[in-house]
């Protein structure tokens, strides 16, 4: 494809490689959403790709899926307007349509398409719980709250809902409340990041051998999440396997930045001696001078003298 880029700011499209006409037709009960797509949507009628015309909304659809699971948010975003085009009111495409704007970081934009579903199907427990998830993302903890409890009252295998939840919890400090939604969430779909997030959350609570094994468990699942390789790498320091944290932060970033994350973990336990070895030692196998780990050896210098 690539005939049209397409940017979002606030609320309002800004065209690329083309001007929104200066006519515009009344549409009197467009809904929110459908009002901000309304300038794109004219101008992409105008600058459809040749197999526009030819392609059914199943798919355009499929084309956005394949897209979106490439990374190709641009073009996946394209395909979805295409499919948005034939059937405004087809709930799958708008669930598509809030999920890429969320992951574009446009959250407005995310929640004007889940709330166009909602005024279709107020009943959608699948668009409650992404509206819940983009309320996290906005940081409205009252507001995801209440949304993500609706949707599980409305389906109690909405998975990603119990997992919000935890991470409510956890944030505000009910550890016990977010291993019970964790749980309730592997239960429906064992996912790797449901798994470090359960592991995160023992690790806060101070179970330090629990959350060792939940991080073990979402590396079983997925070898590439890089997020519970380094909170595996974290809690094995903190049990004090300082070598093999080590070797496991040396799969995330070079050598001599894996000897300065422990020892400045030792630092802030108060154990200096080690520290002050894995600073020496990160200093020594760098290939150039090591500023973080010279000024981490000269903070622990400093705190050893008071």
């Amino acid at each position: 494809m690539g005939y049209l880029k397409i940017l979002f700011f606030g609320g309002s499209a800004l065209l690329l490689a083309a001007c929104a006409p200066t006519t515009q037709i009344a549409q009197p009960d467009l809904r929110p959403y459908d009002k901000v797509l309304a300038p794109f949507l004219q101008v992409l009628e105008s600058r459809q790709p040749e197999e526009a015309g030819s392609l059914t909304l199943d798919e355009w659809i499929k084309r956005g899926d394949e897209l979106r699971a490439k990374g190709d948010k641009d073009e996946a975003m394209l395909a979805y307007l295409q499919s948005y085009k034939l059937s405004p009111n087809n709930i799958p495409v708008l669930l598509r349509l809030g999920r890429l704007h969320r992951d574009r970081h446009e959250l407005e934009l995310a929640e004007l398409a889940l709330r166009s579903i909602l005024d279709l199907e107020q009943s959608s427990a699948e668009a409650r719980a992404d509206l819940g998830l983009v309320k996290l993302d906005q940081r409205d903890r009252v507001a995801a709250e209440q949304l993500l409890e609706e949707a599980l009252r409305l389906d109690s295998a909405r998975w990603e809902a119990h997992d919000a939840l935890g991470v409510l919890a956890d944030l505000r400090g009910d550890h016990g409340g977010a291993v019970a939604h964790y749980e309730a969430a592997l239960k429906v779909h064992v996912s790797p990041m449901v798994l470090n997030n359960l592991g995160y959350s023992y690790y806060l609570a101070g179970d330090l051998e629990q959350a060792r094994a939940r991080f073990q468990q979402a590396l079983s699942a997925d070898p590439s999440f890089q997020r519970a390789q380094y909170n595996l790498a974290l809690v094995t320091a903190k049990l004090g396997s300082y070598q093999e944290a080590v070797a496991l932060f040396g799969k995330l970033m070079e050598p001599d930045a894996a000897y300065n994350n422990v020892g400045y973990l030792c630092m802030m336990e108060g154990k200096y001696d080690e520290a002050e070895a894995f600073f020496r030692k990160a200093i020594e196998i760098s290939p150039k001078y090591n500023v973080i780990a010279n000024e981490n050896l000269k903070a622990l210098q400093r705190m050893r003298s008071n």
